[in-house]
């Protein structure tokens, strides 16, 4: 079967590596990731907003990755190895069995 999203992943393995050690380097200095506050109607307004994403989704966003297909990948990958365990189960009991 093919998983393109895991292909992604792997193509940008040590790209990524290095950039989430520079976002957990930012974290362990204090430095929190935020962007312009754009406004809204209730009248307040704070110059920046922290940004609420983890690590791996900001570099899944970065990188063009689609954490639910990742996810949908990876569970279709282990049901794909426990049928071939099955299988083999299945095989070496039936052989027995003559």
């Amino acid at each position: 079967m093919n998983y393109p999203e895991h292909e992604k992943v792997k193509a940008i393995r040590a790209e990524s590596q290095c950039q989430g050690e520079f976002l957990e380097w930012l974290g362990e200095q204090g430095i929190l990731l935020c962007r312009l506050d754009t406004g809204d109607d209730s009248g307040e307004h704070y110059p920046y907003i922290p940004i609420y994403a983890t690590k791996e989704e900001l570099l899944a966003r970065y990188h063009g990755v689609d954490l639910d297909k990742l996810e949908e990948e990876k569970q279709a990958i282990i049901e794909e190895c426990r049928s071939a365990r099955a299988i083999k189960e299945f095989r070496r009991a039936s052989a027995g069995r003559v």
